[in-house]
């Protein structure tokens, strides 16, 4: 790889002549490999002794990330092409990159923010800290990227989150004082990326280091503004600069006084990479890729201090005006009991129909938790666990409807809280579980199934939706989800 003069001669202000040597020399190895197992799904335990990915070795600051190498695979293997990968079992994710969520530690029952969220990477991962309970927010001005992130946040299960589409400012206007545990992975120039990127590298000179900063410090600015007294802030890039690092929090802490530096990590991480991970600023964390199997990411953890009058911390955001979701209709909660009574085990149709609040738009269904004051204060671009729509149908007799389920509401699902169900075993039915992937309509005949709706599963885990229909399966799953090859 080619690295531009400028970026060199930069790095050696930053590293003395020992660690540049190391540095240079780290463009010449390999990149790294990772996946993170999704433990609302699965536990790394039951992974490790079921994944077939050959050797796999855990990424030290994490406990459900590892490391795999693609040489060690057998014809035909991909971990982004598996069934598995389709079931939300596993996220392919940088190993640096795992870093910040770790760092932010939340908890069940806390409210978080994403605040530069998309792909998705680090929502997924404090979804799977909070293991359902609480509200996380994940944010992305970008639509397109938005998208993306909507779509990785159905596709892993995750009930709790909610999804805007909003600048940082006006995000602060409607939560002032109110989370828990924000994370800002900035938008930044990118220089930690060269090896998993290479345009990154060749277009490095189009990025201006000072634009970002200040970028960074005003995005930083606004999540402070939503933290709560005590709150955690973590900051992360994945570039190198030291002017979008060290000095961008120095001149925050300067401007934001009652914020300091969060030092201990207490046993999130253990001691002996901790301190391969210290930068020379108090409370920071780097990667580099010539010290850890990583590339290069930034990461900060400040506290806000806990004086601010606790009747300033507010637990139900400013409300934006006219609210569109209401609670369900006699007739939407008879027909989407029924569709749950007929179709999932009573501990499934339990878990959707208690312990949360059901939200109706238009006809569309939500479940959103007890504890959320929105979405009637909040519009979003996903509310909650989508469930589906309740669909008008024709009658002579008093109105009528059926429920029509969406796909996310099967990926938030365990099997064994289905009852309709064609589950499919690998190895031995690894056809029909990549024909079905692909959108095709599969022959079921040795399943003895009864017509009708039901879940396809693979090895228990839900993929989508299918319609038996004289033991031909009509294939439901949604064209976005299928593999393309």
């Amino acid at each position: 790889m080619k690295l531009q003069p400028q970026f060199l001669e930069a790095m050696k202000t930053i590293l003395d002549e020992q660690e540049y040597s190391g540095f240079l020399a780290s463009y010449n190895q390999p990149r790294n490999f990772a996946l993170r197992v999704n433990t609302l799904k699965i536990q790394p335990l039951q992974f490790l002794k079921n994944h077939p990915f050959g050797r796999i070795e855990r990424v030290p600051w994490t406990r459900d990330g590892f490391y795999y190498q693609p040489s060690e695979f057998a014809a035909g293997i991909s971990p982004g092409n598996h069934p598995y990968y389709f079931a939300g079992l596993y996220y392919l994710q940088e190993p640096s990159a795992m870093l910040p969520a770790v760092l932010l530690d939340p908890k069940p029952g806390e409210r978080i923010l994403d605040l530069c969220a998309a792909p998705g990477g680090k929502t997924l991962q404090l979804a799977a800290a909070m293991a359902g309970e609480g509200i996380l927010v994940s944010n992305e001005p970008n639509s397109s990227r938005c998208k993306a992130l909507v779509r990785n946040i159905e596709m892993y299960g995750v009930r709790n989150g909610f999804v805007t589409q909003s600048a940082p400012a006006a995000l602060a206007e409607r939560f002032p004082v109110y989370f828990h545990r924000i994370l800002v992975d900035a938008p930044c120039s990118g220089e930690g990326m060269f090896r998993k990127t290479p345009d990154a590298c060749r277009y490095w000179d189009r990025f201006d280091n000072a634009r970002c900063s200040r970028i960074q410090l005003e995005i930083l600015a606004q999540a402070a503004r939503m933290l709560l007294p005590g709150g955690r802030l973590v900051y992360s890039t994945c570039t190198f600069s030291p002017l979008e690092n060290e000095q961008v929090i120095q001149e925050f802490l300067h401007h934001h006084p009652d914020f300091h530096p969060l030092t201990n990590l207490n046993d999130r991480i253990p001691g002996d990479i901790q301190a391969a991970l210290e930068s020379r600023l108090p409370g920071t964390w780097r990667i580099w890729p010539h010290r850890m199997r990583g590339e290069g990411h930034f990461a900060a953890v400040l506290e806000k201090e806990d004086e601010t009058p606790k009747e300033l911390a507010r637990s139900d955001p400013a409300s934006p005006g006219n609210a569109v979701w209401k609670s369900l209709t006699p007739l939407e909660h008879s027909v989407l009991e029924e569709f749950l009574h007929s179709y999932l085990t009573a501990a499934g149709a339990d878990l959707i129909l208690n312990g949360a609040k059901l939200k109706a738009e238009n006809g569309h269904i939500s479940r959103v938790p007890l504890s959320c004051p929105w979405p009637e204060k909040m519009p979003a671009v996903k509310n909650g666990w989508y469930l589906g729509r309740i669909k008008p149908i024709k009658s002579e007799r008093s109105p009528s409807a059926i429920f029509e389920p969406s796909h996310s509401m099967l990926s938030a699902l365990d099997g064994k809280d289905i009852s309709a169900v064609l589950n499919l075993k690998l190895p031995e039915h690894e056809n029909l579980v990549n024909r079905y992937l692909k959108g095709e309509t599969l022959p079921v005949e040795e399943f003895g199934l009864k017509d009708g709706r039901l879940a396809v599963c693979v090895d228990h885990y839900p993929l989508g939706w299918g319609k038996n229909e004289g033991d031909m399966l009509k294939n439901l799953l949604p064209p976005g989800w299928r593999k393309t090859r």
